[in-house]
């Protein structure tokens, strides 16, 4: 499991063990998110542990993607 999980797709794996659940709700350095309407952006410049709900025009803002296709994350 390589990218940020909702807490959606967290509640609905009850059978993790810790580790699983540390790396899922880890908030990491570096990620990068958009919003999709009006293009603003945002970086975590402070890491930890929780769950990170962006919102922006009132929809939930995407994590953005390198050329990989996976998000960016450190």
């Amino acid at each position: 499991m390589d990218e940020t999980m909702d807490a959606s797709e967290v509640a609905a794996m009850p059978d993790w063990d810790l580790e699983e659940w540390e790396h899922a709700l880890t908030i990491r350095v570096g990620t990068a998110y958009a919003c999709r309407q009006c293009g603003n952006l945002i970086m975590v410049t402070r890491g930890g542990v929780g769950v990170l709900d962006l919102v922006c025009c009132g929809k939930p803002m995407q994590p953005v993607c390198t050329d990989s296709g996976k998000a960016t994350s450190t």
